[in-house]
Parts: C-alpha cells; sequence; structure tokens
C-alpha cells in the first residue's frame, strides 16, 4: 500500500516518467496544461499537492483519459490520495 506521506512524490515521479516519454520539457507540458513551469517542477519533485483539477489538465496536455490512464496500474492505491486532493481543491 502507498504511503500517503509519499504520496506526492509517486505522483510526481509518474508525471515526469510520462512526459519524458513524450520528449517534453517542463515547459512543453506547462504550456498545454496552461499550468506554471516553476509548478511542474514542484509538482514533479513531490514538493506540491495538485487538485484533482490540475492532475486533468496535466492528463489531458498528456493526451491521456484522465486518471485512469496518467496512474494506471497504481489507480487503485491512489484513490485515498486523490480522495484527499478532491477535498483541498486548488487551481494554481
Amino acid at each position: 500500500m502507498l504511503d500517503i506521506n509519499e504520496s506526492p512524490k509517486f505522483v510526481g515521479s509518474i508525471i515526469r516518467e510520462k512526459r519524458k516519454a513524450k520528449g517534453w520539457h517542463q515547459s512543453d507540458l506547462a504550456e498545454f496544461a496552461s499550468l506554471n513551469r516553476n509548478y511542474i517542477g514542484e509538482i514533479e519533485r513531490g514538493e506540491s499537492n495538485p487538485s484533482i483539477f490540475t492532475l486533468l489538465k496535466i492528463s489531458k496536455a498528456l493526451g491521456l483519459n484522465g486518471a485512469e490512464e496518467l496512474f494506471g496500474e497504481f489507480q487503485e492505491e491512489m484513490f485515498p490520495y486523490i480522495m484527499l486532493l478532491d477535498e483541498n481543491e486548488e487551481v494554481k
């Protein structure tokens, strides 16, 4: 089971992996997701807890079909984390 305290780093590593697989820089993802490049860096390093809204923007920018494709096989482990994000909705 995923430790909820490690979730931001885990989420960030998945996003970084998906971004790099497309051959994109953080600035590319930021542009396509309409987010700040520094914020993308914070998310990827696990320094920021993105809201579910932000995760959906990132998923869409990466050409993925929401959290299902973003988290793939880890979706069930990520469910508690996603629920916490939904309670603390924030948009940057």
